[in-house]
């Protein structure tokens, strides 16, 4: 999306040619400082809100739904056990829905760690350093 500008259309070319390498290891760089402050941040409001926070990964929601989706109700309701509860068998009733029922991938994408490659050795040390 970042190269292109749109949510549907995809480079074809390298991104590590080196007419785009320059703009890609910038925007690596800078999404990865982003990231850390998106995390800075609500890792301190964890700490100082008085309100609960509850995080979870997109990623295991697609993976594992029912569990990702019981855990949050969990914490939503309170209540530690969803055994026979209306919102068990609503989660169930969703699911049964079929694969894209919460997210529908545009068609262009090429689902987790697509570009996992595009990440040169520099890059992922600098990545590790960070975190």
């Amino acid at each position: 999306m970042i190269i292109t500008q749109t949510h549907s259309r995809t480079v074809k070319e390298n991104i590590l040619s080196d007419n785009i390498k320059e703009y890609w290891d910038s925007f690596f760089e800078s999404d990865v400082r982003c990231w850390l402050k998106w995390h800075d941040y609500w890792m301190e409001k964890v700490k100082t809100s008085a309100i609960p926070i509850y995080f979870f990964r997109f990623e295991d929601l697609l993976i594992q739904p029912e569990d990702v989706l019981k855990d949050m109700f969990k914490f939503i309701l309170a209540d530690k056990n969803l055994d026979g509860k209306v919102i068990e068998q609503r989660i169930k009733d969703v699911i049964s829905g079929g694969k894209n029922f919460l997210y529908k991938p545009r068609s262009a994408g090429g689902g987790f760690h697509k570009h996992a490659d595009k990440i040169d050795k520099d890059q992922m040390k600098s990545l590790m350093d960070k975190l």
